[in-house]
């Protein structure tokens, strides 16, 4: 291998040639099942992957580099997806001197995504989370590149989160199953294999919202909205979704904080038809991370405080009208509702805490002029209710 890897670096127009023929022996292997000469040859590639980053003729191997990990993969075989993906993430941590300006990554996120919904047999836990480290990888490789920015992309974006958000949600349990000698043994060698798909899917989720731009943070929400949606997980208790946005909020930057919140806001817009439980489980969320986002929302701070007097006036008309069929579920959207704006002036600086609280009196119906709705009385109610729990945390 010394031999070969010298040869290609004194030797760097022969680098393509040397991929090329890999490729073609690897597929003959791959087709007559010799695993172990398949093996051989992938770590001939990532060998000479390796040695050989800064050579003119790196483009063009990486190309042969791609095209056997894509054979690997379509193999349909748990332990050679496994090798293709560990071969993969070598290639995307390699940093390229020249830009490939055709290579598309598609397939790769398609057969990545669809690894990370592996729900049978004995390697499906291995298989995600092979699925979540192509995926990873895949990210990298795009974001350091700025001729790929089309991870952004809605299409890509509909794959990956769901797939992520997928193995979020499972329960980490160790692989009970045990480890039999067999010829595959030694693709077992991966320093990182005590981690679960749980682990790796919060790491890549916090990764790709460290990684997004504010002109990319929508294409990655709307699946994240979508997915909650689907799932039911805006049920009482949202322990999930609170993890999710919990994650969110901490991994973007601070002063793009405001628009996770402005668009759970909007989507509670969306579902204001919805039952009470789905609009308490947002609201609940709410609570739990406007107080993360605090001073930097800026001067969008009565503009969101504002939106939640909105949809507590609505509930409270709602409440007293005859559409309403729950009561109590409506008082409790109410109660989480008032929660969130307690949570998020407890963030706020004196002086702004004192904004929101002129801001609620204005809006506090006066009972000594003609009603102009039945409901006012109790709607003054809420709201010097919602005025004594912002009052709590300026005294406090």
């Amino acid at each position: 291998m010394q031999k070969l890897i010298f040869y290609a670096i004194s030797h760097p127009e022969k680098l393509e040639r040397i991929g090329e023929y890999l490729v073609l022996r690897m597929g003959r292997d791959l087709g007559r099942m010799r695993y172990v000469q398949v093996k051989i040859a992938v770590e001939a590639m990532d060998q000479l992957l390796q040695s050989c980053h800064s050579s003119p003729s790196l483009p063009q191997f990486s190309e042969n580099h791609l095209k056997m990990v894509q054979k690997l993969l379509e193999s349909n075989q748990p332990r050679m997806e496994q090798l293709a993906t560990d071969s993969f993430v070598t290639f995307s941590n390699i940093e390229e001197s020249s830009p490939s300006y055709h290579r598309q990554y598609d397939f790769f996120i398609s057969k990545f995504s669809q690894m990370c919904h592996a729900t049978y047999g004995e390697d499906s836990r291995k298989i995600r989370s092979a699925g979540l480290k192509g995926l990873r990888g895949v990210v990298w490789k795009s974001v350091t590149d700025d001729l790929h920015p089309n991870i952004w992309e809605k299409q890509h974006m509909d794959k990956i989160v769901p797939s992520i958000l997928f193995n979020l949600q499972e329960p980490d349990q160790a692989d009970e199953s045990s480890k039999t000698t067999t010829l595959f043994s030694s693709f077992d060698d991966d320093p990182n294999r005590e981690e679960g798909p749980k682990t790796l899917s919060d790491r890549c989720l916090r990764e790709l919202m460290g990684k997004a731009s504010f002109g990319s943070l929508r294409a990655v929400m709307e699946p994240v909205l979508k997915h909650m949606d689907l799932h039911a997980h805006w049920k009482p208790p949202p322990v999930f979704a609170i993890h999710v946005f919990k994650a969110i909020i901490y991994s973007i930057q601070s002063q793009n904080s405001y628009f996770v919140i402005q668009e759970l806001i909007n989507h509670l817009d969306s579902m204001s038809t919805a039952d009470a439980v789905i609009r308490i489980g947002i609201a609940t969320v709410l609570s739990n991370i406007v107080s993360i986002a605090g001073t930097s929302i800026g001067p969008l701070l009565l503009s969101i405080f504002n939106s939640l007097l909105k949809h507590l006036r609505t509930s409270v008309d709602f409440e007293r009208s005859e559409k309403c069929k729950d009561s109590e579920a409506e008082k409790m959207y109410q109660e989480a509702l008032i929660n969130a704006m307690g949570d998020f002036a407890n963030a706020l600086p004196d002086y702004q805490k004192v904004e929101m609280m002129m801001f609620t009196v204005g809006n506090i119906p006066n009972l000594e002029e003609k009603r102009v709705k039945q409901g006012d009385e109790f709607l003054q109610h809420v709201l010097v209710k919602t005025l004594l729990k912002v009052s709590v945390f300026l005294l406090t």
